[in-house]
């Protein structure tokens, strides 16, 4: 799988994070053509890129938590941050 491809995966996963909406990872396996660990694999350098803009103080500051509920990952914002006073 090329690096343009994984690069549209894992930003399409981000973005519908962002969006609040919940992510299964057999939903986007499918659609994407690849296995589960392929999307376990994108949703982890999401939470790590997460985890640096937190450090760095600067866009989306929120953490990819897996919703049992839901049977997906979902973004809970941090409380504080940017988009959740905008939110209020």
């Amino acid at each position: 799988m090329g690096a343009a491809n994984q690069a549209v995966r894992v930003l399409s996963i981000y973005d519908k994070l962002v969006r609040g909406e919940t992510v299964n990872k057999i939903s986007e396996a499918t659609w994407f053509g690849v296995n589960e660990k392929t999307i376990q694999r994108d949703i982890d350098a999401i939470r790590n890129f997460l985890s640096q803009s937190i450090v760095d103080g600067h866009g989306v500051v929120g953490e990819v938590v897996y919703d049992r509920s839901k049977k997906g990952y979902r973004l809970e914002v941090v409380a504080g941050s940017e988009t959740a006073e905008a939110d209020v």
